[in-house]
């Protein structure tokens, strides 16, 4: 009899272990880690080209990535999450790309992304590009609210912005210099 429950223990032992192996594998597999490198084999992964990372931030966890086309130049962001069982593990959420060649057009990109909430809608926007316009700040008219955000003339930039709204609506973005005049029609 204690022979037969060893054997059983040592079965559920094994399968348990399985488990958490093929668990664990399957989470290595389809996660990254946040290092540069990792991050850039992701993209590249995905793109089938080689790029360079830019910039990165964070928000709730979530890590916002600025990231430049090695070949035309073109820029893109994307963002993950941490994984709920392996917390240093990372899995891909979204992203998007400039359109044409930012380095050409001066363009900058916007990820718009909203969900239903109990009272609206919960909102997620990430402005980003290049800043060769030289903006000091950019705004962001979401209709009830005006969010403001310096970029203190730095090469790039990428803002995230999140909050909660009872309407969808787009926003309208507008770039100012460090004398305050609104320089937006450079980014076209």
């Amino acid at each position: 009899m204690l022979q037969r429950a060893s054997k059983k223990l040592i079965l559920v032992f094994i399968f348990a272990l399985i488990a958490l192996v093929t668990t664990y594998s399957y989470i290595s597999l389809n996660t990254i880690g946040l290092s540069e490198d990792d991050i850039a084999r992701d993209i590249e992964k995905r793109g089938t080209s080689s790029v360079e990372i830019i910039l990165m931030t964070d928000s709730r966890d979530e890590q916002f990535i600025l990231f430049s086309n090695d070949t035309s130049g073109q820029l893109g962001m994307i963002y993950y999450e941490p994984q709920p069982l392996i917390p240093t593990r990372y899995k891909f959420l979204g992203g998007s790309n400039i359109e044409g060649k930012a380095d050409t057009y001066h363009e900058y990109g916007v990820h718009n992304f909203g969900q239903t909430a109990e009272k609206g809608w919960e909102r997620l926007i990430v402005v980003y590009g290049r800043n060769e316009p030289n903006a000091n700040r950019l705004e962001l008219d979401l209709g009830d609210r005006t969010v403001i955000r310096n970029i203190d003339g730095k090469n790039y930039f990428l803002e995230v912005v999140r909050f909660e709204q009872e309407k969808w609506g787009n926003p309208n973005i507008r770039f100012f210099d460090s004398d305050g005049k609104d320089i937006t029609e450079k980014f076209y």
